[in-house]
C-alpha cells in the first residue's frame, strides 16, 4: 500500500436515529412525554436521550460517507448530575436499556435508591458522563467536574471482515469517553442528554504484504500491537479533569473542540493497543490488505502530529514510522487533534523480513509494552557459576556479562566460619577459600573466600533502572563431605545474612508470584535461593528472596535423569514442610484450571556429566541431560498456551564435564562445547531458524524462563550467540502482559525508519 502522505480527520456522526423515551424510574410506565408542569420539590427528572443509533455495546458503527457511529448496549452505565436539584438527589448513575426491534435505547433506569431529583430551581442544569464508574462527576456550588480516564494500553478487536480492510475497534469503550450538558431546562420538563464523543482517536491504516509471496507461501503479516508516541511532555494516556460549567450545550457543533484536559495524574506520552482476534492475541493481514486499529487519547487542543511515533510489532519485525510534517494536510487548522473526532493516518508500505539488532546492554526496555509482561513470560540469558575463577565463564567480571545481555547469574555457595571451632553464619562461592593442602574450607588464612554478599553487590550495581536481574543461590558444594547436616543447617540465615552485608538498597522485597510484572521489579535485583534435599530450616527466619526446593544431591544420585522436576515456590518464608518435590510428568493440573493458583518451580539441574562412552551409571550422560531439558521445552509450550503464567523455569543448561562422579578434574569448557552447541541449534529449531534432525522446519516459539550456561561471552562456545538467540525468541511469541489475555506467535523484532531501510537499535519506547 503506498503511503497517502496526508492525515484525514472525520467527525463522530451524532445521529438521532430516534430520540428515544427514556425513563427515569424502575417501573416501566413513566411517560416522559406527560404534561411539563413545574415539578414538586423530590420529583423524579425524567430524562431523553440522544445518541447515535443503538446496536451492541457502546461501539463504533461502520464507516460512512460523514463518520463514525457509536452505539448503546443494554447495561451501559452514565453518570447524571445537576447542581440546582435536590441537595443528596442530585446526582445518580442509571442504567441504559436497548429495544433492539426499533434499534434504539429506550430507557434510563437508575442503579441506586433514587435518580436525580428537582429541587426548589425553576430551572436547572444537567452533566452526564460515559462511563459511570470508571468516570465521575463531582460538583462545587454550581461548578461541576468529569474526573476520566484513558488507559496507556487499550485492546482493540475486530469489527469487520470485509474484502477491502480488517478493521480492530476499541475493545474496552471506556476509552471513548463521551459527555453531555443540557443548561436552562425548567422545573418539571423532560431533560434531553445530547451524549458526544470526547476522547480524541486517531486510526492508523498498516499495509499489509504489498505482493503474494513477499511473506512465503502464508502470504500473511501477523500484526501483534501498534504503539503511538508522543514528544515528551504530551500527556496522551491517564486520569485527568474536565471542567463542564464552561462547556456549550452539546447540542451546538464541535463543542469540546479546543478544550484541554486539567490535573493529569498517571500521565504517558505513549499508548499500545493490542489486537485480540478470538483467543489470538494478534491480527493476520493477508498480502493486499490493510488493518485499521483505533487509539484513544486524552482530549486536550495538540498542535500537530508532527514528531509522533508509531510502531507497529509484527511476527516478521517491529517498524517504527516518526510523522513529518510532509507526511500532514498543508492546511494547519486540519492537522490540530480534536476531542470527538477520528483522525486517519496511513503508513507507509513496511520493509517486511528485518532483523532486530538488540542493545544488549539495555535490551528489556526494547520489548513493546514491556513494563507489562509477567515475569515468567521472558526468557533470560543467565551466566552459570558467576563471578568463579574457574572456568565456568570467560570472564568473572558480572558487569561485563551484563552488558553483553546476561540478565541472570547463578552461583553455587558452601557455608563459611570463621574458624573451625564456630557455627557457620556466612555464605561464600563454593571452591573459593580452600586450603589447597588438605582441602579444608573452614580455616580463611589458607585461601581467599568469595563472599556472596560480594557477588550480590555486583550484581546489584549492574541493574539498570528500567531493568531488572535475577540470581539464583544454590547450596552444592560437591562431594559428600561437604554435604553434612551441620554445613546446610544455617545456610538459608547465612544467606539472609549476605543480603544484608551486601549493602545493595535495591533488592526486590516481594513478594513474587504468578501476576508480578516487569514494573513492579524494574531496577531490582531478585534473589532466588534453591534449598538442597539435605538442609535443615536450623535458626533461619526470613529474608527477600524467593525460595524452592531444588534437591541437587537428589538429581545427581537418582536413576531418572531424563525429566525435568518442580517443586512450590515460596517468598520470604521457608518451612520444613516446604520440602516437597516431583517429576514434572506426575504433575496433576497444571496448567489447568484446577491448578491455576500454583506457583512453582520447574527445574532440571544435574549439572555434572559424564563423558558419553563412561560406564558410570551414577552421574547423567550428556543424552540424559538434554533429553531432560528437552522435555522443559516442550512442557514450556503447554504452560504458555494454558496463559496462566504460573511457571518460572529454571532451564539449567550449564555445568561441568566429569569422567567419574568423584573426578577431580571437572572440566566446564567441554561440558561448554557439546551443551552451547546442542543449546543454540534447540532455540533455532524452536524458533524456525534452523532444520529438525529429519530436515523439517517448526516454529514453535515460548518462554524458557531463566537459562543457565556456560561461557556466555566466549564465541568460541557460542556464548554471545545463545545470548542473541534467547533474546530474540522472546519477540517471536506474544508475551503476556496484565490485563490482557490470548495467545499467538511473531517473529523478530527490527526497526524501519520512515523511508522503509531497516536500521539497528531497539523500538521507540
Amino acid at each position: 500500500m503506498k503511503e497517502t502522505g496526508k492525515m484525514k480527520t472525520l467527525r463522530y456522526i451524532l445521529l438521532s436515529v430516534a430520540v428515544a423515551s427514556l425513563a427515569s424510574a424502575c417501573s416501566d410506565d413513566l411517560n416522559p412525554d406527560g404534561p411539563a408542569n413545574k415539578a414538586e420539590k423530590g420529583d423524579e427528572v425524567r430524562f431523553t436521550m440522544t445518541l447515535p443509533g443503538a446496536d451492541t455495546r457502546t461501539i463504533y458503527g461502520g464507516e460512512t460517507a460523514t463518520g463514525f457511529p457509536v452505539y448503546w448496549v443494554n447495561g451501559d452505565l452514565v453518570q447524571v448530575c445537576s447542581p440546582q436539584c435536590l441537595s443528596g438527589r442530585n446526582n445518580a448513575e442509571y442504567s441504559i436499556s436497548v429495544d433492539k426491534n426499533k434499534n434504539f435505547a429506550d430507557k434510563m433506569t437508575h442503579t441506586g435508591d433514587n435518580g436525580v431529583q428537582w429541587g426548589e430551581s425553576a430551572t436547572a442544569d444537567f452533566y452526564s458522563v460515559y462511563p459511570s464508574g470508571a468516570a465521575a462527576l463531582s460538583m462545587s456550588g454550581t461548578d461541576v467536574t468529569a474526573s476520566l480516564s484513558i488507559a496507556n494500553a487499550q485492546t482493540a478487536t475486530p469489527k469487520t471482515t470485509n474484502t477491502e480492510d480488517l478493521v480492530f475497534e476499541p475493545a474496552d469503550m471506556k476509552n471513548v469517553v463521551m459527555i453531555a450538558k443540557t443548561a436552562g431546562v425548567a422545573s418539571g420538563e423532560v431533560v434531553n442528554l445530547h451524549y458526544v464523543p470526547f476522547s480524541t482517536v486517531i486510526e492508523f491504516a498498516i499495509p499489509g504484504p504489498t505482493n503474494a509471496g513477499e511473506m512465503g507461501a502464508s502470504d500473511v503479516i501477523i500484526v501483534q500491537t501498534l504503539t503511538l508516541t508522543a514528544p515528551d511532555g504530551t500527556n496522551i494516556a491517564g486520569d485527568f479533569d474536565f471542567s463542564l460549567g464552561g462547556l456549550k450545550n452539546t447540542t451546538e457543533a464541535d463543542c469540546t473542540a479546543d478544550l484541554a484536559a486539567t490535573n493529569v495524574r498517571n500521565a504517558s506520552n505513549s499508548i499500545i493497543v493490542h489486537l485480540l482476534d478470538k483467543n489470538n492475541a494478534y491480527a493476520t493481514v493477508k498480502a493486499g490488505k490493510t488493518l485499521k486499529v483505533k487509539a484513544c487519547l486524552i482530549p486536550q487542543p495538540y498542535t500537530s502530529l508532527e514528531g509522533w511515533t508509531v510502531t507497529v510489532k509484527t511476527n516478521d519485525g517491529t517498524y517504527k514510522k516518526t510523522i513529518k510534517s510532509t507526511d500532514l494536510n498543508e492546511n494547519a487548522e486540519k492537522n490540530k487533534l480534536k476531542s470527538g473526532y477520528v483522525h486517519k493516518v496511513s503508513l507507509p508500505a513496511l520493509n517486511y523480513k528485518g532483523e532486530w539488532n538488540p542493545t544488549y546492554a539495555n535490551w528489556i526496555p526494547e520489548l513493546p509494552d514491556y513494563t507489562n509482561i509477567y515475569l515468567s513470560e521472558i526468557s533470560l540469558p543467565g551466566a552459570w557459576y558467576a563471578g568463579s575463577t574457574e572456568a565456568y565463564q570467560a570472564t568473572s567480571d558480572i558487569a561485563t556479562l551484563w552488558s553483553n545481555g546476561v540478565r541472570a547469574f547463578a552461583v553455587e555457595c558452601r557455608s563459611w566460619s570463621s574458624s573451625g571451632l564456630r557455627s557457620p553464619s556466612r555464605v561464600c562461592l563454593s571452591g573459593s577459600g580452600r586450603n589447597t593442602a588438605t582441602g579444608a574450607y573452614t580455616d580463611p588464612t589458607f585461601g581467599s573466600a568469595t563472599m556472596i554478599s560480594s557477588i550480590i553487590s555486583q550484581v546489584a550495581s549492574s541493574i539498570k533502572s528500567n531493568e531488572y536481574g535475577v540470581l539464583v543461590l544454590s547450596y552444592a558444594d560437591g562431594g559428600e563431605g561437604g554435604h553434612r547436616d551441620s554445613d546446610h543447617a544455617y545456610f538459608l540465615a547465612g544467606i539472609a545474612n549476605e543480603i544484608t552485608k551486601s549493602g545493595a538498597t535495591n533488592i526486590y522485597a516481594g513478594p513474587i508470584d504468578a501476576n508480578t510484572t516487569v514494573k513492579d521489579v524494574l531496577g531490582k535485583l531478585i534473589v532466588k535461593v534453591n534449598v538442597d534435599k539435605n538442609i535443615t530450616k536450623g535458626n533461619y527466619n526470613s529474608m527477600n528472596a524467593l525460595i524452592s526446593y531444588n534437591p541437587f544431591l537428589f538429581q545427581m544420585t537418582d536413576v531418572d535423569y531424563s525429566r525435568p522436576y518442580y517443586s512450590d515456590l515460596h517468598w520470604s518464608i521457608w518451612l520444613d514442610s516446604d520440602k516437597s518435590f516431583d517429576l514434572v510428568a506426575n504433575l496433576t493440573g497444571i496448567p489447568d484450571a484446577d491448578a491455576a493458583n500454583k506457583f512453582i518451580w520447574v527445574f532440571s539441574s544435574a549439572n555434572r556429566t559424564q563423558a558419553n562412552d563412561n560406564g558410570d551409571t551414577t552421574i547423567p550422560t550428556y543424552d540424559q541431560r538434554q533429553t531432560a531439558l528437552g522435555a522443559m521445552m516442550t512442557f514450556s509450550k503447554t504452560v504458555y498456551e494454558k496463559s496462566h503464567h504460573n511457571v518460572w523455569f529454571y532451564f539449567n543448561c550449564g555445568g561441568t564435564q566429569a569422567t567419574s562422579s568423584m573426578s577431580d578434574n571437572p572440566s566446564p569448557t567441554n561440558f561448554a562445547t557439546t551443551m552451547n552447541s546442542w543449546l543454540l541449534n534447540r532455540i533455532k529449531v524452536k524458533s524456525g531458524e534452523a532444520p529438525t534432525s529429519d530436515g523439517n522446519y517448526i516454529s514453535d516459539p515460548s518462554p524458557l524462563g531463566i537459562v543457565m550456561f556456560n561461557q556466555c561471552t566466549n564465541t568460541a562456545y557460542n556464548g554471545p550467540a545463545i545470548i542473541d538467540a534467547i533474546i530474540k525468541m522472546n519477540a517471536k511469541f506474544y508475551l503476556k502482559h496484565a490485563g490482557i489475555t490470548g495467545t499467538g506467535t511473531g517473529g523478530t523484532v527490527s526497526v524501519a525508519d520512515n523511508d522503509g531501510t531497516v536500521t539497528s537499535g531497539g523500538s521507540a519506547f
